[in-house]
């Protein structure tokens, strides 16, 4: 992460761990970010 999603500020903190990534927290607003659930939604068949 280089840049906060909310508010684009470049200060940014690690702020811990969750399901093995890496989260952070931005210093201007104090908001946490950076975990995104990467699995499927709908498996290919579905999607079709």
């Amino acid at each position: 992460m280089d840049r906060c999603k909310y508010c684009g500020s470049a200060f940014l903190r690690k702020d811990g761990v969750r399901n093995g990534a890496q989260k952070w927290r931005c210093k201007e607003c104090n908001r946490s970010q950076g975990f995104e659930d990467k699995r499927e939604k709908y498996s290919a068949k579905e999607r079709a």
